[in-house]
């Protein structure tokens, strides 16, 4: 018993999910039938990398299915494939009875468990479902994946993978700020946070390791 425990706290402090083999298998499958992102990898803009190990990920619970389908149309405007992580039993039965959009179902896991309502932000279940969206993102990284992770409430006007994509550059994300045309911003002096509701990360062991802490 007390090795059960002592391995449950010893997950909770690394920050991994306790993820299945079963559920690993079931994940990896999906996540290949996404990878590339573009529906028609011809349509790709050119000049990007590899792309056949590169997923557009977004997460969500059932009480924030009105943002999914709105993210939806705007990747479908894109020509582009996701992969839906539902936070919820209920959120992942309706995207895949009712749409066409594929999910992957993430129950449990080591930090907690997600309702299906919508909560206020900074709230204990929104902290949670942001939580839960790193615990996934550190999954898709594990099995070899790159990601472009998006919350559901962001609109993709524009295709982003151009402006995201550096060689040498394993994260890429956005800021928790306002920014104007033409403003002068130095990456290396900035103290401004990162924001986790979209960003770019590529698979190795640093960036492993960064989303297991």
């Amino acid at each position: 018993m007390w090795k059960a425990v002592a391995l449950c706290v010893l997950y909770v402090l690394l920050g991994l999910s306790l993820v299945s083999a079963s559920d690993k298998a079931e994940l990896l499958k999906l996540l290949t039938s996404v990878a590339g992102v573009y529906k028609d990898p011809a349509k790709a803009p050119p000049g990007l990398t590899d792309l056949s190990k590169t997923v557009l990920v977004t997460g969500c619970n059932h009480g924030f299915l009105n943002h999914l389908h709105n993210f939806r149309c705007f990747a479908d405007r894109l020509d582009m494939n996701f992969l839906v992580i539902a936070m919820d039993h209920k959120a992942h039965q309706y995207v895949s009875t009712n749409t066409s959009m594929v999910s992957y179902e993430m129950m449990g896991g080591a930090i907690g468990e997600v309702t299906g309502d919508s909560t206020e932000f900074r709230s204990k279940q929104f902290n949670l479902i942001t939580a839960r969206k790193k615990e996934a993102v550190h999954d898709i990284l594990s099995l070899g994946f790159d990601v472009l992770f998006s919350d559901t409430d962001v609109a993709m006007v524009r295709d982003p993978l151009p402006y995201m994509l550096f060689r040498n550059v394993d994260y890429v994300h956005s800021l928790n700020y306002m920014c104007t045309l033409g403003e002068k911003w130095d990456f290396r002096k900035s103290k401004i946070e990162g924001n986790t509701g979209f960003y770019f990360v590529r698979s190795n062991q640093n960036t492993i390791k960064l989303w297991a802490d």
